[in-house]
């Protein structure tokens, strides 16, 4: 199988090279292991969409690049076509079944075209010929007037509807006589091309319970998996990204830090300068100044040495420096989004809005606590402090043996998919890679990786399945044949 070593960077620009040069399937595969790796790269989804073969992937792919970076114009410009390209599509799909009398895929396709294109009049219009009633009838009509006021079809077609159901009786076109009444939902599964294979696939056992790694059953209280030891429990934090509260924070701590390093770089300045001027003392190295406070003298005349430390003595270095240290540590700390470091900001922060109120109370007295500037900043630190909770405090969650509900598109199950193999959760990539061959199902590469995970979790049968319908896609890949021997190795 596939190696994932080397980095996003370089994956990226061997895809985009193999895209440029036309080998699509290449470029694909690398893409996939780009978005493997790193599942929120704008680029890789961007060249995605020009590689997959199916519309609907296409779309998929632009819609991500879309979640990811809402102002990227060349997906925003992509997907309108892309979109405008599939409503036509099926408006002319949708007006042939019409035509031929095939009520039922008819009534299916122009359904799917009013709920892509409301303001659709054509396809309201061929949909009021083609629904289960007069009142399904009556509606499309009025949808057409509303948005054509002046539409003469129209106005004759609903004049007819009003007339009958008037006279409560009915008088169907026979070409609408056995059209029944559809929903959405159902639309969207029946539609061709959508689901071909999914009838045909051996499902994952139902159980969300079922461990993620081997498939075998497991009770909602278990730490462990039984049968394959695997962990059972995954810790995630409550804000997976930065929130922007933390971003505030983290500017404050920058600034706290570079005050607290510039005092203390101002004081050793004053000090070199004094001892240049006052003693015709020179320093050339103003580390060696520091040394002095932490005891290494050597080289450095005693009387020197006493002159520094009667200027600046060591309890006021360190009081300088100390600070300098905790805010440095707590800057890191915040930044790799260490919980330590977060209760020493939310303590400081305290700290701080108590000795600026003290503050202020004692120098301006009660008033001057409405009009005292110097009370913003700490006041600030501590609403972000309590703001930025959720960035720095974990959950712990059971795996479950089910679909993330975060995706839509075959391709999003088949990156989601052969990222939980990658990470050895064999039978949660086969809930993924099953719905992803179901969705797209003249790709091969999600058919591979499906036989794999099938391996994995000892479903043998499920695994030639799919090596079947790999080898019905494309018999020339040599993948398959890997994977075949790698099942024939398990079951030996």
């Amino acid at each position: 199988m596939e190696s994932f070593a080397g980095s996003t960077s370089e994956l990226l620009r061997q895809a985009i090279a193999a895209a440029q040069g036309g080998q699509r399937e290449r470029a694909q595969s690398l893409l996939m292991r780009v978005l493997e790796l790193d599942e929120r790269n704008v680029q890789a989804w961007l060249w995605l969409s020009g590689v997959v073969k199916q519309e609907e992937d296409r779309i998929t792919a632009l819609e991500n690049v879309l979640a990811l970076d809402p102002s990227n114009q060349a997906a925003v410009q992509g997907l309108e076509q892309l979109r405008r390209q599939r409503v036509q599509h099926l408006l002319q799909q949708g007006i042939e079944s019409a035509q031929k009398g095939w009520v039922k895929e008819a009534n299916q396709y122009l359904r799917r075209v009013v709920e892509l294109d409301e303001r659709n009049v054509t396809a309201w219009l061929w949909l009021s010929s083609v629904v289960g009633n007069l009142d399904e009838m009556e509606v499309c009509l009025q949808n057409v007037l509303a948005i054509d006021p002046d539409n003469a079809a129209a106005q004759r077609g609903l004049e007819q509807v009003q007339q009958q159901k008037s006279e409560h009786a009915p008088k169907f076109v026979e070409a609408t006589a056995a059209a029944p009444s559809i929903g959405a939902t159902d639309i969207l599964e029946a539609l061709p091309g959508d689901d071909l294979t999914k009838k045909d696939v051996p499902p994952t056992p139902s159980n969300e319970y079922g461990c993620p790694y081997c498939g075998k059953p497991t009770d909602p209280e278990d730490e462990r998996c039984p049968s394959c030891r695997g962990n059972l429990w995954v810790r995630f934090r409550q804000q997976e990204h930065r929130s922007t509260w933390f971003w505030v924070a983290l500017t404050m701590q920058i600034f706290t830090t570079a005050w607290y390093f510039l005092t203390l770089f101002l004081l050793l300045a004053a000090l070199i300068i004094l001892l240049e001027f006052e003693y015709g003392i020179e320093f050339r190295n103003p580390l060696a100044i520091m040394r002095v406070y932490f005891g290494a003298t050597s080289g450095i005349p005693p009387d020197i040495v006493q002159k520094i430390l009667q200027t600046i003595p060591r309890a006021l270095f360190f009081s300088l420096l100390l600070p300098v240290g905790f805010s440095a540590a707590v800057l890191v700390g915040l930044l790799f989004r260490w919980r330590p470091a977060y209760f020493a900001f939310l303590a400081n922060a305290l700290y701080t809005v108590v000795i600026a109120f003290a503050t202020t109370l004692n120098k301006y007295g009660p008033g001057g606590l409405i009009m005292g500037t110097g009370l913003f900043f700490p006041i600030l630190s501590l609403v972000a402090a309590f703001q930025m909770r959720d960035d720095f405090f974990m959950e712990k969650r059971r795996i479950l043996l089910r679909t993330d509900p975060d995706i839509s598109g075959g391709l999003g199950y088949l990156v989601r998919g052969r990222e939980y193999a990658r990470l050895k959760m064999w039978a949660l990539a086969a809930v993924h890679l099953e719905r992803a061959t179901g969705q797209m199902p003249h790709e091969v590469e999600g058919c591979i990786w499906l036989a794999l995970s099938y391996i994995e979790t000892d479903r043998y049968d499920s695994a030639k399945w799919a090596l079947d319908q790999a080898r019905r896609i494309n018999t020339n890949d040599p993948r398959i044949a890997d994977v075949a021997k790698a099942l024939e190795k398990r079951q030996g």
